[in-house]
């Protein structure tokens, strides 16, 4: 599809002012993405933007819209084509942190060794994340922190650290368009944790109702390799 010379942001601003675009609702709830981490511990912080498509968009439309062509490609353009925003924020568990964590955990000495040895190398590590994709008819965001360790990364608890997963975060926003059946994966240890928002989307294109299912994907690796993309269906 050939992409629309508009901007995203700015007609963000424009809804917004005059009323038409509905943020999302549980603003409050939402954890701080640059939050208390020490300094001395923070290793990098990154703010990455880009035009995408959604995978499966223009499929997934094609196929579900019983509707005339001119509402299938005012659909496409107004959900298929946007921006994506990752905001990072990198950091390392000290080994005081790591000493802590295993007392409490009653880990043996040999767990505990091992353990507190990562940390002073450097390898327990984690990241404080926000990932954010625009289109025409809506903004979603979804906010996390994961760990990982050179052998496993979670979200959900493990070895006394526990990550995040926030769905339908702030700074999300509907233009004639409404969210629903958001589902928000919490990842477990494993060598790749995925912390995935699924989410319907539905809108009014030409007149033809709409529902699109869409997914947005934040992964990192038990190294802490970061991939990000979003897919529909």
């Amino acid at each position: 599809m050939k992409k629309k010379l508009y901007s995203y942001a700015a007609l963000a601003s424009v809804f917004l002012s005059i009323g038409l675009v509905a943020p999302a609702a549980n603003a409050a709830d939402q954890p701080d993405l640059l939050g208390p981490v020490p300094a001395s511990q923070i290793q990098s912080r990154t703010v990455t933007t880009g035009d995408v498509t959604v995978g499966g968009c223009d499929a997934q439309i094609a196929k579900s819209l019983s509707a005339t062509p001119d509402a299938i490609a005012t659909a496409q353009e107004q959900i298929c084509d946007g921006t994506v925003t990752i905001k990072e924020e990198r950091f390392t568990v000290n080994k005081g942190e790591a000493v802590e964590i295993a007392a409490d955990l009653r880990m043996t000495a040999t767990e505990t060794s091992s353990f507190v040895a990562k940390a002073a190398a450097g390898a327990v590590q984690g990241a404080k994340w926000s990932h954010a994709y625009m289109a025409v008819a809506v903004k979603e965001v979804h906010t996390g922190t994961t760990y990982w360790d050179g052998d496993k990364a979670w979200v959900g608890t493990y070895r006394g650290l526990t990550g995040k997963h926030v769905c339908h975060a702030e700074g999300g926003w509907q233009l004639a368009a409404t969210v629903s059946n958001i589902s928000c994966s919490k990842p477990g240890p494993s060598a790749k944790a995925d912390s995935v928002e699924r989410f319907d989307l539905h809108m009014v294109a030409k007149g033809f109702p709409i529902v699109f299912n869409v997914g947005l994907h934040n992964a990192y690796t038990n190294k802490g390799v970061r991939s990000t993309w979003q897919v529909g269906g």
